[in-house]
């Protein structure tokens, strides 16, 4: 059991069964650095109106011609721990941006989203096995491997859920912003973009926290 609350001005955390005051300087630093990196909305990731995220993400690639879906591919070399590159790839604004979609803000599932993301891309750094499986995967187009070639990556996180996007990084959990924040950085070193947006859920998904 996961909790944050804020109680006479202290916010206190609730992890494995104990409790934790955070000090709220550092917290308001973490939510500082952050909130920069969360936009409104991204053009080519609608709301989602689709209970799975495979659907979701198949849905938004057969709607736009321009993003293309690559959902459970691999790029990894021959052997090695699958790695997919991203849920939806697409290029925008002479970049390419690498989206990668989870539903709900729940820590766990957030902690895998954030890792795939810095994950994909410093494997694409590393291996030019790895560019040559994301250039097969896309069938060899023009635009994609000249953008492959140059290295122009951005990280896009789609957070499908139903909480207001106006409050940006306070939508995390805690450990979620450290764990964000720690990603943020890494691709930052790398010079590798990211945007953080919440897709609005318009799904009646009973018996489930967002």
């Amino acid at each position: 059991l996961l909790y944050d609350c804020v109680l006479d001005d202290k916010t206190y955390h609730l992890c494995d069964g104990e409790w934790y005051v955070i000090d709220t300087d550092y917290l308001n630093r973490i939510q500082s650095e952050l909130d920069p990196y969360f936009v409104d909305n991204i053009e080519y990731l609608p709301a989602c109106t689709h209970r799975l995220e495979s659907e979701y993400n198949n849905g938004v690639a057969e709607v736009n011609h321009n993003v293309i879906c690559l959902d459970t591919e691999s790029i990894s070399p021959d052997g090695a721990t699958r790695v997919e590159p991203c849920d939806l790839i697409t290029i925008h604004e002479d970049k390419i941006n690498f989206a990668h979609i989870k539903t709900s803000t729940r820590s766990s599932m957030l902690s895998h989203l954030f890792n795939q993301g810095v994950n994909s891309v410093t494997l694409l750094r590393l291996k030019e096995e790895a560019r040559t499986k994301l250039k097969e995967l896309l069938h060899h187009q023009n635009e994609y491997v000249t953008a492959i070639d140059r290295q122009v990556f951005f990280v896009v996180y789609g957070i499908i859920t139903t909480k207001d996007a106006a409050n940006k990084s306070r939508n995390l959990p805690l450990f979620s912003q450290i764990s964000l924040l720690r990603i943020i950085r890494e691709l930052s070193v790398m010079k590798i973009g990211c945007s953080i947006c919440f897709i609005s859920d318009e799904v009646n998904r009973r018996n489930r926290l967002n």
